[in-house]
């Protein structure tokens, strides 16, 4: 099934949505907003996998969705070490928001 890319872009903005609102729940219910880094990281390996289930194929297409995969597990990989070495210490930069922004740093994460 080929569709256009207005359906490869609604369908990656989708998938993205849904984990990234997955990944604040899970954060919330752990009060721990580090693992933010590695569901974005990691997440961009969604747009191949979403592209091939659009149909897209071709050696360009290829080359570019294994850049993309090894680009995104490699940095998520990287993150997921560092993170779970610290947790639960919060990520300094996180920590620091939820001490500026007090009991509202849940809907502004």
């Amino acid at each position: 099934m080929n569709t256009g890319w207005q359906s490869l872009v609604t369908l990656s903005l989708g998938g993205a949505l849904a984990l990234m609102l997955l990944t604040y729940f899970v954060s919330l219910r752990l009060r721990f907003f580090s693992i933010v880094d590695i569901a974005w990281s990691y997440g961009f390996v969604l747009i191949p996998i979403l592209a091939i289930g659009a149909g897209r194929s071709g050696q360009s297409f290829w080359t570019f969705s294994v850049m993309i995969a090894i680009w995104s597990l490699r940095l998520g990989t990287h993150l997921l070490t560092r993170i779970l070495h610290h947790y639960p210490t919060e990520d300094g930069r996180y920590a620091e928001l939820k001490a500026a922004w007090g009991k509202s740093a849940n809907w502004k994460f």
